[in-house]
């Protein structure tokens, strides 16, 4: 038997020990925010934080799809309509279709799994949506690299455009215990929109993602190693 315990109430920002830098990612009106970690390092919690955060102090339409549903939320400023693949809807592809006919401000969508979700995730965000997502990867530029080499090699390039373009950030979390408290929190690595990390992308030169992070503190960007150093500071 395999159990996932969940909360019943749904956390913001702050009480998921998750830095307050994190808010600046939901206040873009259109983009890409991806989330990211290996299995079971909480990305579906810092998802439903960051819709929480939203739903709390802005007035926005979303709409989330889900397989399966892991956390309700209740109406505050936000209207949040939630979706469950495949109760009600056969697949993410048609659930990600039918939801921009319904004019959302924002799409949450569970997970990219197959490149069809992925290209479809990628022209929403180009189209006048906030589109936030979860996929697994161990650090940002992994994510950012298994999201191009989803698609055909021959289409890779203007794929990279697409990101660079769309992108508002990426954060990779991992899950850290701290005997001192007796607690799990999580450690991100945090890549912001730039002209250095959009030029990077564009080129294709992920290996140097690691690098535009450490460079990048003054653009809200945090390495694995100084995201730690908060946590302890904190």
């Amino acid at each position: 038997l395999a159990v996932r315990l969940l909360a019943t109430t749904i956390k913001d920002l702050r009480n998921c020990n998750l830095h307050p830098d994190l808010a600046d990612l939901i206040d873009a009106k259109t983009g890409l925010v991806i989330v990211s970690g290996p299995t079971g390092s909480g990305k579906s919690t810092t998802l439903a934080a960051l819709i929480e955060e939203m739903n709390s102090t802005r007035a926005r339409h979303i709409i989330a799809l889900d397989s399966p549903i892991e956390y309700l939320y209740s109406n505050r400023r936000s209207f949040i309509r939630q979706r469950e693949i495949p109760t009600h809807s056969p697949s993410f592809e048609q659930a990600i279709v039918d939801a921009l006919r319904e004019n959302p401000d924002v799409l949450v969508i569970g997970e990219m799994r197959t490149p069809e979700v992925m290209r479809l995730t990628l022209n929403a965000a180009e189209t006048g949506h906030l589109v936030i997502t979860t996929m697994h990867s161990a650090t940002c530029a992994e994510a950012l690299t298994r999201l191009c080499m989803s698609f055909p090699s021959e289409i890779q390039g203007s794929i990279r455009g697409q990101i660079a373009d769309c992108l508002v950030g990426v954060v990779c979390q991992r899950l850290d215990y701290l005997s001192a408290y007796g607690l799990r929190v999580p450690r991100c690595e945090i890549l912001r929109a730039s002209s250095a990390s959009r030029g990077t992308i564009r080129s294709g030169q992920f290996g140097q993602i690691a690098t535009v992070i450490q460079s990048g503190g003054e653009d809200g960007m945090w390495s694995f190693d100084r995201y730690d150093r908060w946590i302890r500071q904190k």
